[in-house]
């Protein structure tokens, strides 16, 4: 039994050290602490993707993420938003798309414009 023990407390031993030698190599490759290796991935594939972008790709997506959306996002006028929204009520109600179809064949409790009720009909 103590054989056994001896075995299981190496290996957690080792566990650990390989853990401690990951998340300090990570560190050091990237300045950031190791939380997960979600994160780890992601921060990964955020600098091969920045290793193989010129630098008008580069100010294109900087101005994308920290500009342009998030500006919309929060001051864009509550009359633009409104207009996003009118225009997809209106595509549904004058046929949707092909997706929202496909969808209502397997759906059909989902149906509630008149066209949506023929279509079910006209399907079943």
């Amino acid at each position: 039994m103590k054989k056994i023990d001896r075995v299981f407390s190496i290996r957690f031993r080792m566990k650990d050290k390989k853990e401690s030698n990951a998340s300090a190599l990570f560190e050091q490759r990237t300045g950031k602490k190791y939380e997960n290796w979600i994160q780890a991935w992601l921060i990964t594939l955020k600098q091969k993707r920045n290793e193989n972008m010129n630098w008008k790709t580069r100010i294109r997506l900087w101005w994308w993420d920290y500009v342009h959306f998030p500006l919309w996002h929060r001051f864009g006028s509550k009359e633009s938003k409104q207009e996003i929204k009118e225009s997809l009520r209106k595509r549904r109600e004058e046929g949707g798309c092909s997706m929202w179809r496909n969808y209502l064949k397997d759906h059909p409790e989902a149906a509630k414009y008149e066209w949506e009720k023929e279509f079910v009909k006209e399907k079943v």
